[in-house]
């Protein structure tokens, strides 16, 4: 099952720690949902209404 997440948290490098982590993969999906709903918010609203209470609000 590919999550999409070993590219986010590997950044492309050899070296990166193998995502046998749970709490690696929990972090960076959390990461990801962020990201999106912050993108969507932007594209929809404007980047003057993204904000760190607006996503938390949005994304729980």
């Amino acid at each position: 099952m590919d999550t999409g997440v070993s590219k986010s948290m590997s950044g492309g490098r050899s070296d990166a720690v193998p995502l046998t982590d749970k709490r690696l993969i929990k972090g960076a999906r959390a990461r990801d949902t962020v990201l999106r709903r912050a993108v969507g918010i932007a594209s929809l609203d404007g980047l003057d209404d993204v904000s760190f209470g607006r996503l938390a609000t949005d994304t729980v």
